[in-house]
């Protein structure tokens, strides 16, 4: 399974980010970053695994705080 992830992300484009070893998000539809989840919607909240924490904070330094 871990593989086949592995493949998809790879294969996604580069605002589709993994935040866990179960989950790979589409960055555009998240709506809160918390310090350990995501929220998607008032129902969906994700866990960020502690691997990918480091990765998710790049993504947002990018893409919001222009570094």
């Amino acid at each position: 399974m871990l593989l086949a992830m592995k493949r998809m992300e790879e294969r996604l484009p580069s605002n589709f980010l993994r935040i866990h070893r179960s989950y790979i998000v589409n960055m555009n539809h998240v709506q809160e970053v918390t310090k350990n989840r995501i929220v998607m919607d008032a129902d969906t909240y994700l866990p960020i695994g502690d691997m990918y924490k480091e990765a998710l904070s790049n993504y947002l330094a990018d893409k919001y705080l222009g570094r």
